[in-house]
């Protein structure tokens, strides 16, 4: 019985530094994965603040680039205004050559048919 219980007790003895290599194993492969999970997470969270700034900088970039397009549409504006205006000008000076010259054309008229009516009653 004696013998038994030697053997019993070495059984026992194995089963519990099994149980504990077990456990030991179980721990360091929990450790692992804790350690791969924050890499992951903190590579991820290096990736998200990299995006961050990419899309800040082309943000700006794109305002920048709309600000000046706005600026150049503005300067446009104002320069065809300012064409607009010349054309309207030559057209009022145009217009306004060619009234002189029909009231000249009028005047030698009427005084070329005066003229004619006073030979006629002579």
């Amino acid at each position: 019985m004696e013998v038994y219980k030697l053997e019993h007790e070495r059984n026992l003895s194995g089963c519990l530094q099994s149980i504990k290599s077990t456990q030991d194993n179980t721990k360091d492969l929990y450790e692992t994965q804790v350690r791969q999970l924050k890499e992951t997470i903190e590579s991820q969270e290096r990736e998200i603040e990299s995006a961050k700034a990419e899309h800040k900088l082309q943000s700006t970039k794109l305002q920048s680039a709309v600000q000046s397009l706005e600026k150049e549409i503005e300067h446009l504006k104002r320069i065809q205004m300012l064409e607009l205006q010349e054309v309207r000008n030559e057209l009022q000076a145009e217009l306004h050559r060619e009234r002189r010259a029909l009231e000249r054309e009028s005047e030698v008229s009427s005084s070329a048919h005066n003229l004619a009516l006073k030979r006629l009653r002579n």
